[in-house]
């Protein structure tokens, strides 16, 4: 259901974003260039990464909802 894709997409993001911010300080330190932490940055990246997550689970979810029980269990 959506509501387990918007955990997952949470616990995702959780985990994603400290990670990004250590791997983002040792870039910096070994690339000439490169900017410790972007703020706006991070926040779009998540917020693409977040929202194709959901509308990657929201179509098949829309989708299971439009067969009826009947006839899926008579498939099966």
């Amino acid at each position: 259901t959506m509501w387990r894709a918007a955990a997952l997409t949470i616990v995702g993001v959780g985990f994603g974003l400290p990670l990004a911010l250590l791997l983002a300080r040792g870039m910096a330190t070994a690339l000439f260039g490169v900017v410790r932490v972007d703020p706006q940055g991070i926040v779009v990246v998540t917020a693409i990464l977040a929202a194709s997550a959901l509308l990657a689970s929201y179509v098949p979810s829309w989708r299971a909802t439009q067969i009826d029980p009947m006839t899926a269990l008579r498939a099966e």
